[in-house]
C-alpha cells in the first residue's frame, strides 16, 4: 500500500524540528539521519517541480511555513551537520528565498519584506549564519549570505545588525588559517561593502568606527587577509561614493603610520596594495596638521622609497600615479 506523500508545510516542520536538537553531526541516530534525508530529498522534489504551477505553489508554501516561528534559524543552524547532498540541497532553497525574492514575479510570495521581516524579528539568524565559521567547511554560510546581500533590502537588515561583535567574527574568520574559512569570509565582506553604493555610503556615515575596527585586518599575521584588506580598503576609499568616509580616514596619523609601514612589507604585492591607500592621503588638498607633520618628515626617505618602488607589469597608469605622488611630496 502507497504511503500517503508528506506536504510541503510537514516536511519543512519535520526536518526543522529534527535539526532543531542536534548541535553535532554524531549526536544523529542513523535512523534519524536517514529520515532527515528522505524527508530534504521529499521537499526539494516538491519545491523544485518540473510543473510549473506546482513548484510555484509548493514554493509559496516553503516561503510561508520556513519563515513562521525559528523554522529557518533552526534549519539553518542545523546545516552543517547534514550529508552534502542533504546539505547542499537545503541550502540552494534557503538561499533561493532571497533570489526569488528579487525577481518580481508578482505570483511568488517571496516578497523581499518577508525575509527583512523575519530578520528584524529573529536577530540571531544572522549569529547562528556567523557561527558556521567556526566550522572547517563553512561554504553554506557563504552561499546563503551572499544570496541575501543581493537584495538591497535584505542587505541593508544585514547591515544593521552588524555591530562590532558581528563584524569581529568575520573579521576573524578572515584571520583563520583555514583557506576555506579565511576566504569564505573575505567574500562575504566584499559582497557586504561593495554590492550597494549607497548602502555602503550611509553605513560607513553612521559608522565611523568602523574603519578602526576594519584596520585591524591589515595587522593580521596572514598574508591572504592582508591582501584583501588592502585592496578592500583602497576600492572603498577610491569609491566617490564615500568621500565623507575617506576624508575621515585620511584626517588620522595613526592610520597613514599603519599604511606606511605597510609599504615596507616584505612582500611586494602588499607594498603595491599599500600604495593605492597612501596616495589617498597625499592627494588629499585639506591634509591635517599631524599628518602634513609626517609626511614633512618623512619626506626624503618617502621619495627615495618611491622612486626604487617597482611593480611586476610597471604599467604606465602606476608609473604616472607614482611620478604624481612622488612630485606632490617633493612640493610639501
Amino acid at each position: 500500500m502507497n504511503r500517503k506523500r508528506s506536504s510541503v508545510s510537514d516536511l519543512v516542520v519535520a526536518i526543522a524540528k529534527m535539526l532543531s536538537g542536534h548541535t553535532e553531526q554524531a549526536s544523529f541516530k542513523e535512523a534519524d539521519a536517514e529520515a532527515l534525508k528522505v524527508s530534504i530529498s521529499q521537499l526539494k522534489s516538491q519545491v523544485t517541480s518540473p510543473n510549473p504551477q506546482l513548484q510555484r505553489a509548493h514554493y509559496n508554501e516553503f516561503t510561508r511555513v520556513i519563515m513562521t516561528d525559528n523554522t529557518l534559524v533552526d534549519i539553518v543552524g542545523g546545516l552543517a551537520w547534514l550529508d552534502f547532498d542533504s546539505r547542499k540541497s537545503l541550502i540552494s532553497l534557503v538561499a533561493g528565498l532571497a533570489h526569488r525574492a528579487s525577481s518580481g514575479d508578482p505570483a511568488d510570495d517571496a516578497d523581499p519584506a518577508l525575509l527583512v521581516n523575519y530578520i528584524l524579528s529573529h536577530q540571531d539568524l544572522l549569529d547562528v549564519l556567523l557561527d558556521g565559521y567556526k566550522l572547517p567547511q563553512p561554504f553554506h554560510v557563504t552561499t546563503i549570505l551572499c544570496e541575501y546581500i543581493k537584495v538591497y533590502s535584505i542587505a541593508e537588515t544585514i547591515l544593521l545588525f552588524c555591530a562590532k561583535e558581528q563584524f569581529q567574527r568575520i573579521f576573524s574568520a578572515m584571520s583563520s588559517p583555514n583557506f576555506d574559512v579565511s576566504s569564505d569570509a573575505s567574500v562575504v565582506l566584499k559582497d557586504l561593502l561593495t554590492k550597494h553604493e549607497q548602502l555602503t555610503a550611509t553605513f560607513l556615515d553612521q559608522n565611523p568606527q568602523f574603519f578602526t575596527w576594519f584596520c585591524t585586518l591589515l595587522h593580521s599575521s596572514n598574508y591572504a587577509t592582508r591582501r584583501f584588506s588592502l585592496n578592500l580598503l583602497s576600492t572603498l576609499l577610491l569609491n566617490r561614493a564615500n568621500f565623507n568616509a575617506m576624508s575621515r580616514f585620511v584626517e588620522s596619523d595613526e592610520n597613514l603610520k599603519l599604511i606606511m609601514r605597510l609599504l615596507k612589507d616584505d612582500s611586494a604585492v602588499i607594498r603595491f596594495e599599500a600604495f593605492h591607500v597612501f596616495k589617498v592621503f597625499v592627494a588629499n588638498p585639506r591634509k591635517t596638521e599631524p599628518v602634513l607633520k609626517i609626511l614633512k618628515r618623512n619626506k626624503d626617505k618617502l621619495i627615495e622609497h618611491l622612486l626604487s618602488f617597482t611593480t611586476e607589469t610597471n604599467s604606465s597608469d602606476f608609473e604616472e600615479e607614482k611620478g604624481f605622488i612622488v612630485d606632490s611630496i617633493s612640493e610639501l
